[in-house]
């Protein structure tokens, strides 16, 4: 069974971001078998698209020679509603949650952004986040 964490960072974007990465955390140091919870509540108006992105872990936000890529994540609700739980790597928007498992790397989320807020919350999952 999974344990969870309590709720970590919190993360407020705006357009001001758009292009940006997100750097969430390294998902392996205090979880090496469990997953990032990531909640997306896009205001009223919010015209925002994020891809989830992963990298070599430690590796400082300045240095521009470690390559994001794009990596899988399990769709637990998209677009306010139930989802079925598969691993995925496409772009999530609308109000949203996805758990990205533990990959050994740091999870970031590409920024695609033209009007209003979202917030995003994050949270450590430790354990089986299998069915």
């Amino acid at each position: 069974m999974a344990n969870i964490f309590p709720i970590g960072p919190v993360f407020r974007l705006f357009p001001e971001q758009n292009g940006d990465i997100l750097v969430i955390g390294n998902t392996m140091d205090e979880n090496p078998s469990g997953a990032v919870r990531l909640w997306f509540a896009p205001g009223i108006g919010a015209d925002a698209v994020f891809t989830v992105m992963g990298r070599a872990p430690r590796i400082s936000t300045a240095d521009t020679t470690a390559p994001w890529i794009p990596i899988p994540y399990r769709r637990v609700t998209l677009d306010n509603v139930a989802s079925d739980y598969a691993i995925v790597s496409a772009s999530v928007s609308g109000t949203s949650s996805i758990l990205v498992p533990s990959t050994g790397g740091a999870v970031g989320l590409l920024v695609a952004m033209n009007v209003g807020e979202v917030v995003i919350y994050s949270q450590l999952v430790t354990g089986s986040t299998t069915p």
